[in-house]
């Protein structure tokens, strides 16, 4: 690649910057974007991480929230033991304000072979403690618990 004005060598796009493009394709990721995760993790990871807390934040009323946590979900499982660790952290603080983000990090966090299953459940039978049943958020720990321990799940919901 060369500049067009000196028309000297230009180095490629750092590569967060490389990442930021990657997670920016409609439809999923770039093409490339596993090669670039195979070549520069740490960076592809850190980009990760920044979407989905910034994805956490999204309003409750925000009905478009097709970002990267949902490439995750539908094209990133070979993604998802780089931000397992992140989702659970945000999880164990609280809830995201939006519904359907708490939805993609659940479905991401029980599709990962690493994710602990003991603890998911733990944290559903806390939130299913303190939520009310006609909250917003009830019926997606409840389904996870039922996944987890339906036993639980039952006593909780009854």
């Amino acid at each position: 690649m060369s500049s067009c004005r000196t028309g000297r060598p230009t180095s490629p796009p750092p590569h967060p910057v490389a990442a930021r493009y990657g997670v920016n394709e409609l439809n999923g990721f770039a093409s490339w974007f596993g090669d670039l995760t195979d070549k520069q993790p740490e960076a592809v990871q850190d980009v990760l991480r920044e979407c989905i807390r910034g994805e956490w934040k999204f309003a409750a009323d925000r009905e478009h929230v097709h970002g990267v946590l949902n490439d995750l979900v539908w094209h990133g499982q070979e993604l998802i033991k780089f931000i397992t660790p992140t989702l659970l952290d945000l999880v164990r603080q609280g809830d995201p304000k939006n519904a359907m983000i708490l939805q993609q990090a659940l479905t991401i966090l029980v599709r990962d072979d690493q994710s602990d299953a003991r603890e998911l459940g733990l944290i559903a039978r806390d939130r299913l403690i303190t939520i009310e049943p006609s909250g917003g958020t009830f019926l997606l720990w409840l389904t996870l618990m039922m996944q987890i321990d339906a036993e639980v799940g039952l006593t909780a919901y009854v």
